[in-house]
């Protein structure tokens, strides 16, 4: 009697990894934009490819653009940062990776700094924004002011998890 209740379970949590795992080789990934309230937005995205924060540096009040490679890993890995005067908090040093003054501005190639997800504050003071495949998205002008947003990459299906 109890054997028979248990063929299916066993059936359904294979056929619901199955599907788990079809939906993640199949579907794009995609990057998750949510605060405390929920998503608000999910970018289908490519593995290899960029997405960039940008925001005006606190202190220096000058323009910073982090660039981020998207991994298949779901995660994101800090490559290069770029920005107009050196501050607190910017990258310098040798170890952070190769430093070139460019056109007016600094660029550090070669960061090579993985993060799980990206937990921001929004501001206008900072004007916070996303960019990815040409499109971007002004944070800081969709979320008022301290709201805590974390950007994430993932299957579509880890909404749910």
């Amino acid at each position: 009697m109890i054997r028979t209740r248990f063929y299916p379970v066993i059936a359904v949590s294979i056929l619901g990894g199955c599907i788990l795992w079809f939906a993640g080789v199949i579907l794009p990934p995609r990057v998750f934009i949510e605060t405390t309230q929920g998503i608000y937005q999910t970018i289908p995205v490519k593995a290899g490819e960029q997405l960039s924060l940008s925001f005006v540096h606190s202190v220096q009040r000058t323009p910073v653009i982090e660039n981020f490679i998207i991994e298949d890993s779901g995660i994101f890995i800090l490559d290069s940062t770029e920005y107009q005067s050196f501050g607190v908090g910017l990258p310098f040093l040798t170890e952070d990776g190769i430093f070139q003054a460019e056109k007016g501005k600094f660029v550090m190639r070669g960061m090579n700094r993985p993060q799980q997800c990206l937990r921001l504050r929004t501001g206008p003071e900072a004007k916070l924004s996303l960019t990815y495949a040409g499109r971007t998205i002004p944070l800081y002008s969709v979320f008022p002011a301290g709201t805590l947003v974390t950007v994430r990459v993932g299957p579509l299906y880890s909404r749910w998890f």
